[in-house]
């Protein structure tokens, strides 16, 4: 599942999926993927991610704050950025053959506790944890160590 595509459903910005995640922002959803491949600056994808919803849905329907946007972009970005991380350690080799969205589930877990620790050991910890859960220890090889690595690289990405 694209990453875009599961913030925007589950902060479903005029709740048109009520519960209910076939229903899709699809053009929305592409507009904020070409703004999100086109700049990494929080402002401009906040305020972009604003502007997309008011363009197609009008102040009216669409009533989430600019600040609610905020957070939405700081969300897409941090993922962004783990992601890229994440997918250049590829932890169980998928790649190149595997889509590049394969490991999405471990990528928003790890976003989620990017955005409330600052402490490697606990960042670590969990990325073990995630992957091994995933894909379990006959699969996933990467040591605790190797994921301590990982976990400080991803805590030296600014944050946004």
């Amino acid at each position: 599942m694209n990453l875009i595509k599961k913030v925007i459903d589950d902060w479903d910005p005029i709740e048109k999926n009520q519960g209910n995640s076939n229903n899709e922002y699809g053009i929305e959803i592409n507009k904020i993927e070409q703004l999100l491949n086109s700049t990494t600056d929080l402002i401009k994808l906040s305020e972009g991610i604003y502007e997309v919803f008011i363009r197609a849905f009008g102040k009216d329907t669409f009533k989430k704050s600019k600040s609610e946007c905020k957070e939405i972009a700081q969300i897409l970005l941090s993922q962004k950025v783990i992601k890229k991380i994440i997918n250049d350690w590829d932890p169980i080799d998928l790649f190149p053959g595997a889509p590049d969205d394969e490991y999405w589930t471990e990528i928003e877990e790890i976003e989620q506790l990017f955005r409330f620790t600052n402490n490697p050991i606990k960042l670590s910890e969990a990325i073990y944890k995630i992957f091994v859960k995933s894909f379990g220890e006959d699969t996933f090889k990467k040591s605790e160590s190797e994921c301590e690595q990982i976990a400080q690289v991803i805590l030296s990405q600014e944050r946004m």
